[in-house]
C-alpha cells in the first residue's frame, strides 16, 4: 500500500507498506510486515511480525463472539514518530468482539515496550487501546473505521473501504488515516491505496 503523508497542510512523504500473513490450523495464524519511508538520505524503515490466536462462540443465531490473544514485535530504525502506533516494540494483548454476517466490531488493549525502536534501551512501555468497526455491504463492498489512544498522548483514527472488482484474489483498498500527538499539537493525516491478495 503507498500512503502520502501530509503534515500541516503540506505534502511530506510517502509511506509504502507491505504485509504477508497466514493460518496456522483453525484459530493460530502468524504475519509479518515492512514499512518505509519515500525520502532521501537515511532509510527510515520498520520491520515486524506478529502472533495471534482468535476463537469465537455463538451468542444468537445470527452473532458470534469473537476473542484473542496477540503477541507483536517491530525494529524500527531512523523513523518518525509521526504514528500512534509505528508498528515497532515488543507487545501482547487480548481482543473481543462480535460479529454478524455483515457487521463486525472489534476493541483491542496492548501493552508495549520500547515502541519507537524495539530497542530496550532507556525507553518508555505503552498501553495502547483501540476500536475498530466495519460493514459488509455486499460480497464485495465493505466498509471500515478505527480509532486508537495510547498513554503517550496519541490518537489515531481512519476509514476507508475494501472492494473485489473482479473474479479471484485481488481486493482493492483505499483509506484515510489520522494521527495526533497531543503532547506536541502535531497533527498528521495520510491516504492510503493498496492491493491485497488472498490465497
Amino acid at each position: 500500500a503507498a500512503n502520502p503523508l501530509f503534515m500541516d497542510n503540506r505534502y511530506e512523504t510517502t509511506r509504502i507498506d507491505a504485509f504477508l500473513s497466514g493460518a496456522i490450523g483453525k484459530h493460530f495464524s502468524m504475519g509479518g510486515h515492512f514499512n518505509s519511508y519515500l525520502v532521501s538520505g537515511d532509510f527510515p524503515f520498520v520491520l515486524g511480525c506478529d502472533f495471534r490466536y482468535a476463537d469465537s462462540f455463538v451468542v444468537t443465531s445470527d452473532m458470534n463472539f469473537n476473542f484473542g490473544v496477540l503477541l507483536r514485535y517491530g525494529y524500527a530504525e531512523n523513523v518518525p514518530e509521526t504514528a500512534c502506533d509505528t508498528g515497532a516494540g515488543l507487545g501482547g494483548g487480548v481482543l473481543v468482539g462480535c460479529s454478524t454476517n455483515s457487521f463486525s466490531a472489534t476493541a483491542g488493549f496492548q501493552y508495549i515496550a520500547s515502541p519507537e525502536t524495539g530497542i530496550f534501551m532507556e525507553e518508555y512501555n505503552r498501553f495502547q487501546a483501540s476500536v475498530a468497526l466495519s460493514a459488509k455491504l455486499t460480497k464485495k463492498l465493505v466498509f471500515f473505521g478505527y480509532g486508537m489512544i495510547n498513554t503517550n498522548a496519541a490518537l489515531a483514527a481512519g476509514c476507508g473501504v475494501n472492494v473485489m472488482p473482479f473474479r479471484g484474489a485481488g481486493v482493492l483498498n483505499a483509506g484515510f488515516d489520522t494521527n495526533t500527538l497531543l503532547n506536541r499539537s502535531q497533527f498528521d493525516a495520510a491516504g492510503k491505496f493498496g492491493i491485497t491478495f488472498v490465497f
